[in-house]
């Protein structure tokens, strides 16, 4: 099959990925350069020049936050986009095609804000995560959200076509919350950890009613609707088959 490298969108939604992106530019770059530390080689060459400078005890190395901005920033990407992509026997080849964008993308980010570290002296490279290991997170961040994207809930045969119908129901509905709330979210701009924060749930938990593998109770759909009602300014009401009370 001929795949163009994505597909074609109506221009205000190409207005509106090319403004989510950028976004995420600035957002994940003040996230980056707030990571930038004097590498401990400097701190001490500058405490031999400078005997006065106050002594403070050795900036920690934080390479999992690392990993979890180049994640998120990924994420963000991915979602800015793929989440317009039609269902389409191309989906997979725009995706992978979209991966390699991002992948460049944010290297480039990260190559300009160490460029700018330059000029006082900090960087990246205290955490201990050499490009080849960034590469490797951005990677396989990308890879989860394809995969994700492309799965689809399985088809179980039965005899009964009632029975298999009623079995469907469950998966059915996890999908309509779970695209309910991530549709949510990505309006808000938020990452999982923010929302779980935001509505006092575990990560976990948000974790697995985003990807439907479990359905919010009612008094956690609620607290999901008073959240997102109050930061989008306006009435949010979640579909869901279970009773309320």
């Amino acid at each position: 099959m001929d795949c163009s490298d994505r597909p074609i969108l109506a221009p205000d939604v190409e207005l509106g990925i090319e403004a989510g992106q950028n976004q995420s530019d600035l957002i994940y770059w003040n996230q980056l350069q707030g990571m930038q530390v004097v590498s401990p080689e400097i701190d001490e060459m500058q405490r031999k020049t400078f005997p006065t400078i106050p002594w403070h005890p050795p900036i920690p190395k934080i390479p999992m936050r690392l990993r979890a901005v180049l994640g998120a920033y990924a994420w963000s990407l991915f979602q800015s986009e793929a989440s317009h992509y039609p269902s389409d026997p191309c989906l997979e080849h725009w995706l992978k095609k979209m991966s390699g964008r991002i992948v460049g993308r944010i290297m480039m980010t990260v190559d300009r804000v160490e460029e700018t570290g330059r000029e006082r002296r900090v960087s990246l490279n205290h955490h201990g995560l050499t490009k080849a290991e960034m590469l490797k997170v951005i990677n396989q961040k990308l890879n989860e959200l394809i995969n994700n994207r492309l799965a689809r809930p399985p088809v179980r045969s039965s005899d009964n076509p009632a029975e298999s119908q009623e079995e469907a129901k469950p998966q059915r509905n996890a999908d309509s919350v779970k695209n309910q709330i991530n549709d949510l979210r990505d309006e808000c701009r938020l990452t999982v950890e923010e929302l779980a924060e935001s509505v006092g749930l575990a990560p976990r938990s948000v974790y697995r009613h985003l990807s439907g593998k479990a359905i919010p109770r009612p008094s956690q759909v609620a607290t999901y609707e008073k959240f997102f009602s109050k930061r989008l300014a306006r009435e949010i009401h979640l579909k869901t088959s279970r009773k309320r009370h």
